[in-house]
């Protein structure tokens, strides 16, 4: 799925239609998971040129641009845990399985009947974070492109959300720090600060 390379969420990406495009695939107009306001992405020519012969594909009875092909499971486009499922496995074979954090939920008993022998025992609920996920991927994309433009307005534009999320949660302070330094010792040399000697 290289448009998770446009930045969008992964239940975004599974829930587009063929409508949401333009007729040649070079624009996108979708509605953001989060904050259900209308998004327009421009689609770089490569990709542009790839969703056009992919859609040649699809069957002509469903409209989403990812449908379910065959009968495994009711619905009518991919699951997001589909999505992250290939994901595992492309982890994998790649030998990329490396995680950079163990979230700890704390104790939770067990009430899961499909587990008898488990059943009503107590234990601590781990899960591990992975540096390779769709929505990692959507974090690198944005600190790709905030190396590229130092606007975080234009990154949050991007991302659809707001410039204080952009900057809290998806680009990383060392970079902003960076970016700030390298704007101020690039300074013309008659916008530089002169102290007041008065």
């Amino acid at each position: 799925m290289r448009i998770l390379d446009l930045g969008l969420r992964v239940g975004e990406v599974v829930r587009l239609i063929k409508s949401n495009f333009n007729s040649d695939f070079t624009r996108l107009i979708y509605i953001t998971e989060k904050t259900h306001n209308v998004h327009e992405r421009v689609i770089p020519d490569a990709l542009a040129e790839e969703l056009r012969d992919y859609v040649e594909t699809l069957p002509t009875n469903n409209e989403f641009m990812f449908p379910l092909f065959g009968n495994r499971k009711r619905g009518d486009y991919v699951s997001t845990k589909s999505v992250q499922y290939e994901m595992m496995k492309a982890r994998k074979i790649l030998g990329l399985g490396e995680t950079y954090a163990v979230i700890d939920y704390g104790l939770r008993q067990n009430l899961n009947p499909r587990k008898p022998e488990q059943f009503g025992l107590w234990t601590h609920r781990r899960q591990k974070l992975n540096r390779l996920t769709p929505h990692t991927n959507r974090h690198h994309e944005a600190d790709r492109w905030y190396d590229l433009t130092h606007d975080p307005v234009a990154v949050a534009s991007i991302l659809g959300i707001d410039p204080q999320t952009a900057m809290q949660s998806y680009i990383s302070p060392r970079q902003h720090l960076e970016a700030r330094y390298t704007n101020l010792i690039h300074r013309p040399t008659d916008e530089e600060p002169r102290m007041d000697t008065r």
